[in-house]
């Protein structure tokens, strides 16, 4: 590429992000354990946007979508949240927010800022700024009494049932994703436990309604 043609590209996408336009984004979304497509996922303006039908995948979490006013209203446990395609205005319960970035249809589908999930599911988000990645997790009800279960064998069935997150490089080998997993635990204990993938051993301990890989 000739000098001309460089800054022609430069100044091509200098117009391009000063203008607010949306862009592809290297973020990894994971929600309960399952994986975004990242060409679902974009950013406007500084804020990364995810399909609203990833609060979907949450439990105890129902959607209601109204074509004709374009209107979107979550309930979550009968606590309901009301937004709008195009307004950065919306209500959570009795509370009103504003979103960083408006809600946008894209290729039929409602575009929302990734931090309204949490907000409007009850969800816990984690950042992992060295894999860029982002976590939703939120365990069903069901599965968080098993945890509390005063039978050890109850609780550890439900612990590893629930959301994983990690704050660590990613360091797993390629190839690794869909082996077949042994899980240990502590004597007596289900709030920690190993997972082993042939020769790699992971350590995760439960906090809240997830577990963190150490």
């Amino acid at each position: 590429m000739n000098f001309i043609s460089k800054i022609a590209c430069i100044s091509v996408l200098s117009l391009t992000l000063s203008a607010g336009a949306v862009w592809a984004s290297s973020v990894h979304i994971i929600v309960n354990n399952l994986n975004i497509p990242s060409d679902d996922v974009y950013q406007s303006h500084g804020t990364t946007m995810v399909p609203l039908n990833a609060v979907q995948s949450l439990p105890e979490v129902s959607i209601t979508w109204n074509n004709t006013t374009k209107t979107v209203i979550i309930d979550r446990s009968g606590k309901k949240t009301i937004l709008k395609v195009g307004q950065k205005n919306i209500t959570i319960g009795s509370k009103k927010i504003t979103l960083p970035v408006a809600p946008t249809l894209r290729n039929g589908r409602v575009m929302v800022p990734l931090r309204f999930i949490a907000d409007s599911s009850g969800a816990y988000v984690s950042w992992n700024q060295k894999s860029q990645t982002a976590y939703v997790a939120k365990a069903s009800n069901e599965i968080k009494k098993k945890y509390t279960s005063d039978k050890l064998n109850v609780s550890r069935g439900a612990v590893i049932k629930l959301p994983k997150i990690s704050n660590l490089k990613e360091f797993t080998p390629k190839g690794y994703e869909n082996l077949n997993t042994d899980y240990y635990f502590p004597e007596g204990k289900s709030d920690s436990f190993f997972i082993q993938e042939m020769d790699v051993i992971s350590f995760y301990k439960a906090s809240n309604d997830h577990v963190e890989l150490i």
